[in-house]
């Protein structure tokens, strides 16, 4: 046999990596192949193993390899394996990460097991993640974990550039309750966009506050006829007699037929 035919049978198919076949120590030192297949398919054997010993090696992935897609496999196998450092590879991961998809992972590890040590990263996010839908998505998880430490940098979102995001920081900002942020609440609600006023009205109802009131009887007057209807609705949720008159009053006056007939019923709910 030709030195030719030698080398191409040494560097053929036979001395190709198999994951199935190798040690599971041959699997850890597979993680630093230069081939990405054998590392992906190095980080699927050590998953169907179950080879929890091998976190550490898989943070270093998530962390340092250069193809997103091995990235997300690592992390995708640290959380089925409850990697007790999963959260601080997220950690890493969340701010840094150019990859979306590996963003958007680390976020939903966070949001379902993470503690609320790390709220500051989601308050990071949704001010400055690259993708709206991140900054979003990051704004509707600090309300709904109710992370008040977050308020302020939920407030900065009220004028990113992206119209959704500044929506769902209103709505978040309303459901955190805190008194001191509904004076700008209350500003939007008399000058924001069409959305913006809508929506403020509607979520205000949720858990109104008394300081809400003025706001909301101002808003009975807005142009738009649905901030209108549900500025009634959210004061008759608030639940305050004194705006019962008023509200007869703007009901027999109101010439939209919808209108003076949801004015009607938070008239009557108050007793006006």
């Amino acid at each position: 046999m030709s030195w030719l035919l030698l080398s191409l049978v040494l560097s053929g198919p036979a001395l190709a990596f198999k994951a199935k076949k190798a040690s599971n120590p041959e699997l850890i030192e597979a993680l630093t192949h230069d081939e990405i297949d054998d590392r992906i398919d190095a980080i699927a054997e050590i998953d169907k193993r179950v080879m929890t010993d091998a976190g550490p090696q898989l943070a270093e992935l998530v962390l340092n390899d250069p193809e997103a897609a091995v990235r997300k496999k690592a992390l995708k196998v640290l959380e089925k394996q409850r990697y007790e450092g999963v959260h601080e590879v997220c950690a890493q991961v969340l701010p840094s990460d150019e990859d979306l998809g590996m963003r958007q992972t680390a976020m939903a590890i966070l949001e379902d097991t993470g503690p609320s040590s790390y709220s500051g990263l989601f308050g990071d996010a949704a001010q400055n993640d690259a993708d709206e839908g991140n900054r979003r998505k990051a704004i509707i998880i600090i309300g709904k974990r109710n992370w008040t430490d977050q308020q302020e940098a939920v407030l900065a979102a009220t004028t990113d550039s992206d119209l959704e995001v500044q929506h769902q920081a209103w709505v978040a900002l309303i459901r955190l309750g805190d008194e001191a942020m509904r004076p700008p609440i209350h500003e939007a609600l008399a000058s924001g966009d069409e959305k913006t006023r809508e929506q403020i009205a509607k979520v205000l109802g949720e858990s109104p506050l008394a300081i809400d009131k003025d706001a909301l009887v101002a808003a009975l007057d807005d142009e738009d006829i649905d901030v209108k209807v549900l500025a009634a609705r959210s004061l008759a949720k608030l639940g305050d007699d004194s705006v019962g008159p008023l509200l007869r009053e703007k009901a027999n006056a109101a010439t939209e037929e919808k209108v003076a007939i949801e004015f009607a019923k938070a008239a009557a709910l108050l007793g006006g």
